[in-house]
């Protein structure tokens, strides 16, 4: 897993090249999982809220314009997920961040479209108006109260930490391992990033799922993963606050 394995007998250095790099990657997510800072109990129950959304996504039977858009802006969210943990565990942290950024940005749209029942406004803005202007990530999160001020602070917290510019993104492109700093290209073992990764993507999951439930209940359809759902958020709520995971990672 360190640069040294890719140095020859004789020291000169061996071929890299995507190949290997992706060898690499999965090297690195299969040590993140399998270590002693929680990385695998995260990714579990992120995973059984993934599986969640994915079945309720495909037995849900909305009238039309309420099932295109709860099919578009979830899936959305799903996969902005999937995608930043599957990097995550890769140890490529500040690109995880920037794909985590957008599960945010959908997440927030999302719940606010459900919670005041904007189906028809999200189809009309983005079919007539061409831009979204109620259903915004910004109006999603001034109408959300408490959660979309915390919404908006972790993705504000992203974006100084993950932008291209910022000194937080430049700190992040060193990873050390076994008493020696690497260069993160793509990967790195780095447990303690890809926990709070999936910390973060475990309750954005949670949040995914909640809206996803109340979606059901406004049609008075039957929703069999409230156990599932409930399991997770009382797991959550009784872990430390999302500040004291990220302080772990300082």
């Amino acid at each position: 897993m360190s640069p040294s394995e890719n140095v020859g007998p004789s020291g000169q250095i061996l071929a890299l090249g995507l190949t290997e790099l992706f060898d690499l990657q999965d090297e690195a997510l299969r040590r993140n999982l399998l270590n002693a800072e929680g990385v695998h109990q995260f990714s579990a129950l992120l995973s059984s809220l993934v599986g969640v959304c994915y079945e309720a996504l495909h037995e849900m039977r909305f009238p039309a314009t309420k099932q295109t858009v709860v099919r578009h802006l979830a899936t959305d969210a799903l996969s902005h997920l999937v995608v930043a943990t599957r990097v995550g565990l890769w140890g490529a942290f500040p690109e995880s961040l920037s794909v985590l950024r957008g599960a945010i940005e959908s997440c927030a749209q999302f719940t606010f479209v459900v919670l005041e029942k904007k189906y028809a406004t999200v189809m009309y803005e983005a079919k007539e108006l061409k831009r979204f202007r109620q259903v915004d990530f910004d109006s999603a999160c001034e109408q959300l109260g408490d959660l979309g001020n915390k919404l908006r602070k972790l993705h504000n917290q992203i974006s100084e930490a993950a932008g291209h510019s910022t000194v937080k993104r430049f700190s992040l492109l060193e990873y050390e391992f076994e008493d020696q700093e690497y260069d993160r290209l793509g990967f790195a073992v780095d447990p303690t990033a890809a926990r709070l990764l999936v910390f973060h993507g475990l309750q954005l999951a949670s949040v995914l799922a909640a809206s996803l439930r109340l979606a059901y209940f406004q049609d008075r359809l039957e929703f069999r993963w409230n156990n599932e759902i409930d399991h997770v958020r009382d797991f959550i709520e009784a872990m430390p606050t999302a500040s004291s995971e990220a302080d772990k990672n300082k």
